[in-house]
């Protein structure tokens, strides 16, 4: 009776996936996936915008120097 556990997870086929996305490098492993993701679309987000506002010459967001002027 001690094994009933081991018994319905083979029956259900899960393998302790649930036991280790709960467990603490389940949870840190998700964390970071998250972090790398959200990383990314706000890098994507930057590119496009910067993309945009070149294609169009609108360069309101520099640091105040003149891109493209001579003097």
């Amino acid at each position: 009776m001690e094994n009933a556990g081991a018994m319905q997870d083979a029956m259900m086929g899960w393998g302790g996936v649930w036991h280790w996305l709960t467990s603490f490098q389940g949870i840190l492993t998700l964390f970071f996936v998250a972090v790398i993701v959200f990383a990314l679309l706000a890098l994507l987000r930057d590119w496009r915008r910067d993309r945009d506002e070149s294609a169009t010459g609108s360069r309101s967001g520099t640091t105040g120097r003149n891109v493209g002027s001579s003097g």
